[in-house]
């Protein structure tokens, strides 16, 4: 840390311990779930499952917030699943008195880890956090512009566009838990989906955090806000 350079972050898990699992996980084909925050910790990720030949799809790095050059090309070769929270953005106003201005640019890099990982999907990190996702779609395309937090400008070219970010929380979230069978609307898929009461694609930015839910339906059924369908 730049305000504490003795301090490089605690590993709650060992190197051996983590590879132990991940084998297991290879042999039982079952995904493994690994919270990895600074860059550190991830290369440490990446590195054992690089050496076990894990599948990609089942590993999972929920968080992957601080990934400079060298952890994206590492993420390049071992395309985990990576599970991120864009609202983190906006809350750690102190990223980059703790991290400096260099590091801090790579932290929350949202669009490079698309462009380098097939499944990059968007969660909350409730309570730490509102579980409402439209909060973390907008912080994944506003980066804390009007906030005037620092990535705005830091990082502006992380931003995502609303396709990016919609697919955070639908197709994506989806993919990450290993089911094929919803996160999109189409023939042959289970109609699992919200009707929202506004069009996000034709909203200022700011609006999508105001975004309410008319109905919910889950396999086709209507299992909330009937009356506003019928409206």
């Amino acid at each position: 840390y730049s305000d504490d350079p003795e301090n490089r972050g605690m590993m709650l898990i060992s190197e051996g311990e983590l590879k132990e699992l991940m084998e297991r996980a290879v042999r039982n084909r079952l995904q493994i779930a690994v919270h990895a925050i600074g860059d550190r910790c991830i290369e440490t990720v990446l590195r054992v499952a690089e050496g076990v030949h894990i599948d990609p799809t089942l590993l999972r790095i929920e968080h992957a917030s601080l990934t400079p050059p060298p952890i994206l090309d590492m993420l390049s070769k071992v395309e985990p699943i990576l599970v991120v929270q864009p609202r983190f953005i906006i809350s750690d106003t102190w990223i980059v008195d703790r991290i400096g201005k260099y590091r801090a640019r790579w932290a929350y890099a949202f669009k490079s880890l698309l462009d380098r990982c097939p499944v990059v999907a968007g969660s909350s990190d409730s309570p730490v956090e509102s579980m409402n996702p439209w909060s973390g779609i907008y912080a994944a395309i506003e980066r804390g512009e009007r906030e005037g937090l620092p990535l705005a400008y830091l990082s502006s070219e992380e931003r995502l566009s609303i396709g990016e970010a919609l697919s955070l929380y639908t197709i994506n979230g989806a993919r990450a838990c290993r089911d094929y069978e919803v996160g999109v609307i189409e023939e042959g898929k289970y109609a699992d989906l919200v009707v929202v009461d506004m069009n996000p694609y034709e909203l200022d930015v700011e609006e999508l955090t105001r975004m309410k839910t008319r109905a919910t339906i889950v396999e086709g059924r209507i299992v909330y806000g009937e009356h506003n369908l019928q409206a």
